[in-house]
């Protein structure tokens, strides 16, 4: 049927050649036209029903069949060729060319990878715009014809190549919603006349003559129901279906067929996928271009999941476009700008639109929130800070601030960054030095306090008491307690003791000592009574000999009582135990207090023992004859010594 089209085409443009007029026209459709695609380079494009045209990437190919000219015609038997192209449409303005085409192609078989060459240029800058749509345009190609039918250029065709910016479509011959396929109009230079026109046998044909306005049409001395089919030599009628089918058997993707009767052909939807029904693929499948789900129209990424929100997944717009990218209820994949996440094979990134927070929830509740400007909330949904948390953090392995970035803790009630003990709060100054109720410490530690009787404490429910060691590591210090005497405790519960736990030094008091009254166990108090007193503090069993401190007076001495408390009564002991005052240097005993077995105290009772000043007098521990020297003897003893000055 396509050759019976053709064929009235061309008796339609004989007809303008009759009754003796000086110019003939014609029209011809493509032979042959596709389009190619470097996105898909491999992929031939030869039977869509349209002919696109991008800049650097779409191209359309169109040949026309030129053997219905009559033999011998050549350029100047053409007055004018003109291309005509329906605007199916423009998605961006610009203009095209129109190329010759340098080499041999078919439309089943050009790709992007197969495309021959173009040749020289025979119409450029053709203008194309919205306003062309839904119309035809006219392009003067008549140069080109010439030179085909003259056989300067072979008829390989010409090419519509886009220039930038241009995006746009024309329909293709195989378009059959508008059938508007492309065009070759052609008329023919006059100078000749023609004398008649005849209908030869086996044409297909009737009417003709010789003068007048000639009518052609198909010949109608077929029967009912028969058709022209072409024998190989001429055209004859012949009765539709005069074969006999034996038998048909179904191809790939059929289910049915038979030999006999009416047979069913049905799809094999094992094999062909069902549009309205649910399908299962088993093989590896490929789409070339983009996917909608849940919506019709235009894809706006690779995949487009549609619902009451776009979620969509492929190439976000950045670059390089090597990032591949997801982005939930964004409008658009393009810029860069509205995915969610996005990789590169190496690394990944978390976006969010601007002026948007990136939320982390559990049950549907917020955990954890990214707000806007890069603060990062737990806890809270509307962080204040770079990071913000309502809770209680923990750090096992401890918490590292660089540089000299400073440690600010919120007290309650207390907004400034400060952790605060007292109304102004405490800081840590420059230098080190701790501040407790003061902004400028002037000491590793300053407590400053308002508070009339308590501006530092220490507290310790211990039986044995609260201790505040003093200790000094230096070459020759010592080790000293200040306590506050529980009732456990060898100087008795609610007493004050000044302990050296390391070795023999004194106290030095510089200044006067002021109090209301000044007593030594209990005695007449010191302002009717010159009595002093010094102790030690013998730690462990006397078995392991203790030394519990020295005494070196100034001016001549008398001890006037000798007292002594332990913590433990010794037993088993054959022997009575002693706590003694020793001279190391004449290596004699000054004087001993017995503590006996299973004692607990002991008191040498009125004494009158004169030492002469400046002598080194040792506080120290005697064990009894068979003790046991592991704690059995009396053990951590506290002795006291009087004594007046001469």
């Amino acid at each position: 049927m396509k050759n019976l089209k053709i064929q009235s085409r061309f008796a339609a443009f004989l007809l303008l050649m009759l009754g003796g007029c000086i110019a003939a026209f014609a029209q011809i459709t493509p032979s042959g036209d596709a389009y190619t695609s470097t996105a898909t380079p491999t992929t031939n494009l030869g039977t869509k029903p349209l002919l696109d045209i991008e800049s650097a990437s779409q191209t359309s190919y169109i040949q026309f069949d030129l053997s219905l000219i009559p033999s011998g015609y050549s350029s100047a038997s053409i007055a004018k060729a003109t291309l005509k192209l329906y605007v199916n449409a423009v998605t961006t303005a610009g203009s095209f060319n129109v190329d010759h085409v340098n080499g041999t192609w078919s439309e089943k078989t050009i790709t992007a990878d197969l495309a021959p060459a173009l040749g020289t240029t025979i119409v450029s800058s053709v203008p194309l715009t919205s306003a062309n749509v839904h119309d035809y345009i006219l392009i003067d190609i008549t140069p080109a014809l010439g030179a085909w039918l003259d056989g300067t250029e072979p008829n390989d065709g010409i090419a519509l190549v886009a220039n930038s910016p241009l995006n746009a479509s024309f329909d293709s011959k195989e378009n059959t919603t508008n059938s508007h396929p492309p065009e070759l109009d052609i008329v023919f230079a006059g100078g000749g006349t023609i004398s008649g026109v005849t209908t030869a046998s086996g044409s297909g044909l009737t009417g003709g003559g010789t003068r007048g306005m000639l009518n052609l049409g198909l010949t109608n001395t077929c029967a009912a129901h028969q058709v022209l089919q072409w024998n190989g030599s001429s055209w004859a009628c012949s009765a539709a279906g005069t074969g006999t089918i034996t038998g048909v058997n179904p191809g790939t993707g059929l289910l049915g067929g038979g030999t006999s009767g009416t047979v069913t052909l049905n799809l094999d939807t094992t094999k062909i996928p069902q549009l309205t029904g649910n399908n299962n693929f088993s093989g590896n499948e490929s789409i070339a271009g983009g996917v909608l789900v849940g919506a019709t129209g235009t894809p706006l990424a690779t995949l487009d999941v549609a619902s009451s929100q776009h979620t969509l997944i492929g190439n976000m717009g950045c670059i390089p476009s090597l990032f591949a990218g997801i982005a939930f209820g964004a409008s658009s994949a393009t810029g860069c700008l509205n995915y969610s996440m996005l990789g590169d094979g190496g690394n990944t990134y978390l976006n969010r639109a601007a002026g948007g927070s990136i939320l982390f929830r559990e049950g549907n509740a917020n955990e954890m929130v990214l707000a806007p400007g890069g603060n990062l909330g737990i806890g809270t949904s509307s962080p204040q800070y770079s990071l913000h948390v309502n809770g209680t953090m923990r750090s096992e392995l401890g918490l590292s601030l660089g540089g000299a970035a400073p440690l600010s803790v919120d007290a309650p009630g207390v907004p400034g960054g400060r952790f605060a003990v007292l109304a102004n709060g405490n800081v840590v100054a420059a230098g080190g030095n701790v501040g407790i109720g003061t902004t400028a410490p002037s000491s590793p530690l300053t407590v400053v306090s308002s508070n009339t009787y308590v501006p530092a404490l220490f507290q310790d429910s211990s039986t044995f008491g609260t201790w505040l060691e003093l200790n000094n590591t230096s070459a020759g210090g010592h080790n000293w307690a200040i306590l506050s005497a529980g009732s456990a405790n060898a100087e008795g519960a609610g007493n004050l003791g000044i302990t050296n736990f390391t070795g023999n030094s004194n106290i030095y008091l510089e200044g006067n000592i002021k109090t209301n009254s000044l007593s030594i166990n209990s005695d007449t108090p010191m302002s009717s009574n010159p009595h002093m007193a010094f102790s030690g503090f013998l730690v462990g069993n006397l078995g392991s000999s203790p030394l519990g401190g020295y005494f070196i007076p100034d001016r001549n001495i008398i001890i006037t009582r000798i007292s002594a408390t332990e913590k433990s009564a010794g037993h088993g002991c054959s022997t009575d135990a002693f706590a003694e005052l020793y001279d190391h240097v004449q290596q004699t005993v000054i004087a001993g207090i017995d503590l006996g077995p299973n004692q607990n105290y002991a008191d040498s009772g009125p004494a009158a023992i004169p030492v002469p000043g400046g002598t080194q007098i040792a506080i120290q521990g005697v064990a009894a004859s068979g003790c046991n020297i592991t704690g059995q003897s009396p053990s951590d003893v506290y002795v006291t010594v009087q004594y007046v000055m001469q």
